[in-house]
């Protein structure tokens, strides 16, 4: 999907693919996304034992199953489980990110119909989805924001050295005569890398519109009936500005990097032959 984007040196137009890649006149874009992910490492471990502590469980599951003689052991049935056990972690990752992607769809129709005036769209019947979208709907009547725009694609360019890259803003908000950005998220813990996240985006809004960002926001949304809705906020100021361009200098730098060692090893593996 083609998206315009309106910059002060022009339009430009990204587009955005079923696999939610970014491009530019034929480029791959680094997101936002990535970028950040190359900065806080610290997240990685949290993934790690997340993991680890999924393939306890399947194993768990599997070995009980074993002891009360619901399954059998043989040749095949022990490479099945070993399967089973070092990709649990997939199958629950999956229907979390459809979790989060719905959460996200509802919300953009909610925002949407709050910009244009149209009637609210009903809650989904999703557990985690309604969970979600009626904790946010509490905030909001709680906050009163003036919504500004919700999943907006926007794009940064240094203009020293060329770097770029882009991420698609989930919410545009103005609270107390404020400019906020907001960024929703559905998984269990705060990481590093959100915070990065949304300051990438923020950066790019702002080469984007020339307006200065005053806030950013991480709305952490429950995704069960008793669950609970946290944010973190905090001041969009010059350390982060000078921060954003530096990760993204390190994202552009550790992509050469990576090309130039593809490109060694290639040559020596072809000098042995």
């Amino acid at each position: 999907m083609l998206h315009k984007i309106k910059r002060p040196d022009g339009e430009l137009e990204i587009d955005l693919d079923e696999k939610h890649r970014y491009w530019l006149n034929g480029k791959q874009l680094s997101g936002g996304t990535k970028v950040a992910q190359r900065f806080a490492s610290p997240s990685f471990s949290i993934a790690a034992n997340w993991a680890g502590r999924c393939a306890g469980q399947k194993a768990e599951e599997i070995l009980s199953k074993v002891m009360t003689k619901e399954a059998s052991l043989d040749e095949l049935t022990i490479k099945k489980m070993v399967k089973s056990i070092t990709n649990a972690h997939w199958g629950i990752s999956s229907e979390a990110k459809e979790t989060g992607t719905l959460v996200h769809e509802t919300l953009e129709k909610f925002v949407n119909a709050r910009m244009d005036g149209s009637e609210t769209p009903p809650a989904p019947t999703h557990t985690g989805a309604r969970a979600a979208f009626n904790a946010f709907l509490t905030w909001e009547e709680e906050n009163q924001p003036e919504y500004l725009g919700s999943e907006e694609v926007i794009y940064y360019c240094d203009p020293s050295s060329g770097f770029d890259y882009t991420g698609t803003l989930d919410l545009v908000f103005r609270l107390q005569g404020n400019l906020c950005l907001g960024d929703f998220k559905t998984s269990k813990v705060f990481t590093e890398e959100m915070i990065a996240q949304v300051a990438l985006y923020a950066t790019a809004y702002e080469q984007c519109h020339q307006e200065k960002v005053k806030k950013l926001f991480i709305f952490r949304l429950p995704k069960t009936d008793d669950g609970e809705l946290e944010i973190i906020d905090f001041d969009f100021n010059p350390k982060w500005r000078k921060f954003c361009r530096q990760m993204n200098d390190l994202d552009h730098f550790q992509r050469e990097v990576a090309k130039e060692l593809r490109t060694k090893i290639k040559e020596l593996r072809n000098a042995k032959n």
